[in-house]
């Protein structure tokens, strides 16, 4: 059964809830008075998930002042509505043009890391793979750098870059979880938490969804490697860590496979059976897989 690498486009979108705020602007005078009321209708709209409405508004602001010092921002939230409204092209065209017309943009890091989003979201894995390193290179104190690494180490189990892949996620796991407790309890998690706070993003559990599924690649890389002892423990690991996941059943398929293609046949057939014993989508998979393996230990 062919391994999967869970780059989906919900996953995109459920990691992309950290930039979902933009800031209204303050009065700043009688002249700039209609600007800003547009452009914190614009926002508003935004805000509010009223996207479709919000990009009639920021298209509008465009053309009546060209010339405003806050175009970029206009730019960002068109970009992110048409984000959020699966527009990718789009998306990806406005954030483009803030990444070559505004190279000192203060949201520069949010750009490149949606940008990456965007072409993950139209699996162009290998865009997006090097638009991730551009945030974690150019942006390390950004709170999306640790963000990028993850994504970035995503892109390169999709495009086969295995042992790459798991040179950036060994650590990245290590650092955001642990045997001993809940991840949400770890220094590194904590400090996480408060970068967010400071940057006013609400995303501590789109955060931890990000650890769980990193710690679930790190094994498939190894198993991609055919490293099968190493990946059973990491599977195992993460069936203990994360027991109520949506991949636990996966982990578990994949556990059995690696004691199989160890040639631990009577260990892989013992192991194949609850799932076999399920109705889910490993079901089958695992019943015909546990034949072979009884077979194999001559059972």
């Amino acid at each position: 059964m062919k391994t999967r690498t869970y780059l989906t486009t919900a996953w995109s979108m459920a990691v992309a809830a950290v930039l979902t705020c933009l800031v209204p602007l303050p009065l700043c005078g009688a002249d700039a008075g209609k600007a800003v009321d547009d452009y914190n209708f614009a926002a508003w709209l935004y805000n509010t998930g009223k996207y479709d409405l919000a990009i009639e508004s920021y298209e509008g602001f465009l053309k009546n002042y060209p010339d405003h010092e806050k175009r970029a921002d206009v730019r960002f939230g068109l970009a992110q509505s048409h984000f959020h409204l699966d527009a990718f092209s789009k998306a990806i065209e406005q954030y483009d043009a803030i990444r070559s017309d505004y190279p000192t943009f203060a949201q520069r890091a949010e750009v490149l890391f949606q940008l990456g989003q965007s072409r993950v979201a139209q699996e162009q894995f290998k865009i997006a793979e090097a638009l991730f390193k551009e945030v974690a290179d150019q942006h390390a104190d950004h709170y999306l750098a640790d963000w990028a690494v993850a994504r970035r180490a995503a892109c390169l189990t999709s495009l086969g870059r295995n042992a790459d892949a798991e040179a950036l996620l060994k650590p990245f796991v290590a650092k955001y979880t642990s045997e001993k407790g809940a991840s949400s309890d770890l220094p590194a998690t904590r400090e996480m938490v408060k970068k967010l706070d400071e940057a006013n993003v609400k995303a501590t559990g789109a955060f931890l969804s990000l650890v769980e599924r990193s710690t679930f690649t790190l094994a498939l890389t190894q198993f991609n490697q055919e490293r099968f002892k190493d990946a059973a423990e990491s599977f195992q690991k993460f069936q203990k860590q994360y027991p109520d996941s949506a991949l636990c059943t996966e982990a578990r398929f994949r556990h059995a496979q690696a004691l199989y293609r160890q040639d631990a046949f009577a260990k892989a057939a013992e192991a194949y059976k609850p799932i076999a014993a399920g109705d889910g989508e490993f079901a089958a998979g695992s019943a015909f897989e546990r034949a072979l393996s009884l077979y194999k230990a001559n059972k």
